[in-house]
């Protein structure tokens, strides 16, 4: 008797202890798109880049269990969702951003115009562990001015060969 009582609390805690339930509403008001003004400050931007020569840089990682063992770790730039429908999310991302802080390293130009990436991925081990190498090739730009401006700007096309 006594187990059969001891069996039975035992389902009864586990019961409450597995299992879950709960509500999720949320509420807002909204404007009608058609009635929403939306006015632009664009900051912009003057460049000086240089299209005679590339900036390139190769950065290695290497994953195991999917946890960052070996690699960089300066990024150019900070990366929080993954909005892209690359295979390899949020990690390509990042390891695409270090190599664009390798190529960046040891220069005096604060972004990469036109960026080009080679992406290699080699998986060992059935997958356990996996080794990207990725290489950026682009022209190198420094940002001279940045200003505000009040009227959308016109889209231009700059050639990146020089004639």
């Amino acid at each position: 008797m006594k187990r059969i009582i001891f069996i039975g609390i035992i389902a009864i805690i586990s019961l409450f202890a597995f299992s879950s339930c709960s509500t999720l509403g949320k509420t807002c008001a909204s404007a009608p798109f058609a009635y929403t003004e939306v006015h632009p400050n664009e900051i912009r931007a003057d460049l000086n880049f240089n299209t005679s020569e590339k900036l390139e840089g190769t950065v290695r990682v290497g994953y195991l269990f999917g946890i960052k063992v070996s690699g960089g770790r300066k990024y150019a730039e900070v990366l929080t969702t993954n909005n892209s429908k690359s295979i390899f999310g949020l990690r390509g991302k990042r390891i695409r951003s270090m190599a664009m802080a390798k190529a960046l390293e040891g220069t005096d130009y604060d972004m990469v115009i036109n960026p080009q990436y080679e992406t290699k991925r080699k998986r060992v081990l059935f997958g356990l562990w996996t080794r990207y190498t990725v290489t950026v090739k682009g022209y190198g730009a420094k940002v001279s001015r940045l200003y505000q401006a009040d009227e959308p700007s016109v889209r231009q096309d700059i050639p990146l060969i020089r004639d």
